[in-house]
């Protein structure tokens, strides 16, 4: 089996000026790239370099697996084309209003996610019949280069179309629990956030040779619960969806044949959009990063790319700074109901009510049990464990049980993380 086609965008030299090769498919695969302001469409007869792909060999493309552009058409400008995506999300698709616009450029900077070295990911989380399928259809159809697939699909497949169209990955029903290919999606999904990642497999056939395969690129998910791992956890901006009201007919319930007219009309321009996009490097990103110092770092990271796309517009850039701060508020809620939040928090209430005195794991222990603040009662070796994951230790066993360690800088630093700044305002 010969090595597995990739197809990926280029830059050549036309005429004096480098400029992007794009890959559309209007029925056959053709080159397309910009020349002043118009998009002139070649195919592999023309000599711009590059391999085309044979249509009868990527069923991918036939059943709709992969949607490409079928062209690339100018529009006005930025906050037109925004707006005219938030427009077509809010006619098929019910949401919180805030959401439309982080949705609408989220789905602008996957057409440049390549210039940026991370994307965050969009998540739709609800209970099943809120709508959480249609997100992944609607907003997934107008990303760059979309792979939808389900969590049912073979691992395998998956993420080998990621690493061949190095696209965008519209992933419904992501959190199969009782998947035993969970674990193994997790992992994938954690390697996804950022450029130059690989993910590597054994590949059986080969006498246990290993392969790398390209994992970064925007990438949108469908959830009934929350990630256990919090690391996936805490890359996601999260959209609730809740019950949809019956007796409410505004957005369709089956997607009319003018959805796919508007979808392949969007396309079209984000793809223009795309080729007239310019590379974007890491200290150009930074230049934002006073605009979100009040956020904590990994959420500055999620929000940059996002911000560069919007400056274009200052009102959208202003809304996603606003809507940024929401989100770490959320995050941190989500932080207090973990299993480490908890146990901080027990934490803090022995030290404000003993602040002279030695805590041990066995009292925090005991606060939660007291509360019933889980299910089953917990030890102090559990909490021990919990605490340790807090960069906090557990010293030598005493006549009154194994005493918790920690200095003031570390403590302060924890309560900042888990939003208990104004908890315990005394805890020396």
């Amino acid at each position: 089996m010969g090595k597995e086609r990739q197809f990926e965008s280029f830059i050549q030299k036309i005429g004096d000026e480098e400029r992007l090769i794009e890959i559309i498919f209007d029925g056959q695969f053709k080159f397309a790239f910009l020349v002043g302001e118009d998009v002139p469409l070649e195919d592999k007869d023309h000599g711009l370099g590059g391999e085309l792909p044979e249509i009868e060999k990527d069923s991918e493309i036939r059943t709709g697996g992969i949607l490409l552009a079928s062209g690339a058409t100018p529009y006005h400008d930025f906050s037109s084309l925004r707006r005219e995506i938030q427009g077509h999300l809010r006619k098929y698709i019910k949401m919180d209003p805030k959401y439309y616009l982080i949705v609408a450029v989220f789905i602008m900077a996957s057409w440049r996610y390549d210039s940026f070295s991370s994307m965050p990911f969009l998540r739709a989380l609800g209970v099943p019949g809120t709508g959480k399928s249609r997100f992944i259809d609607v907003v997934g159809d107008l990303l760059y280069r979309r792979l939808k697939t389900s969590g049912a699909t073979s691992f395998s497949a998956m993420f080998r179309l990621c690493s061949k169209w190095k696209g965008s990955l519209a992933l419904d029903e992501s959190d199969m629990r009782d998947s035993s290919t969970y674990s193994e999606i997790v992992k994938y999904l954690n390697s996804r956030k950022s450029a130059g990642t690989p993910f590597f497999k054994t590949v059986r056939d080969k006498h246990q040779e290993q392969e790398a395969f390209t994992t970064y690129g925007p990438t949108i998910l469908a959830s009934r619960y929350e990630y256990a791992d919090h690391a996936l956890e805490s890359r996601c901006f999260n959209i609730p969806f809740e019950a949809i009201d019956r007796e409410d007919l505004s957005i369709p319930r089956v997607l009319p044949d003018e959805y796919y007219t508007e979808r392949d009309k969007l396309l079209r321009k984000l793809m223009y959009y795309r080729l007239r996009g310019n590379k974007v490097m890491a200290e150009d990103l930074n230049r934002h990063v006073e605009k979100v110092k009040y956020i904590e770092p990994r959420l500055q990271e999620l929000i940059l790319p996002l911000l560069e796309i919007a400056e274009e517009d200052k009102q959208t850039e202003e809304e996603l700074i606003e809507l940024a701060g929401q989100f770490e508020t959320e995050l941190k809620l989500q932080r207090q109901q973990s299993e480490e939040g908890l146990v901080f928090r027990a934490l803090l209430d022995e030290i404000r009510l003993r602040p002279q005195e030695v805590i041990t794991c066995g009292d925090v222990a005991g606060r939660l049990n007291a509360e019933s603040v889980f299910r089953r009662s917990v030890t102090g070796k559990w909490v021990g464990g919990r605490l340790r994951s807090l960069n906090m230790g557990v010293g030598e066993r005493t006549s009154k049980g194994y005493p918790i360690v920690w200095n003031e800088s570390v403590l302060q630093r924890q309560k900042k993380l888990f939003g208990f700044g104004d908890f315990c305002e005394d805890t020396t």
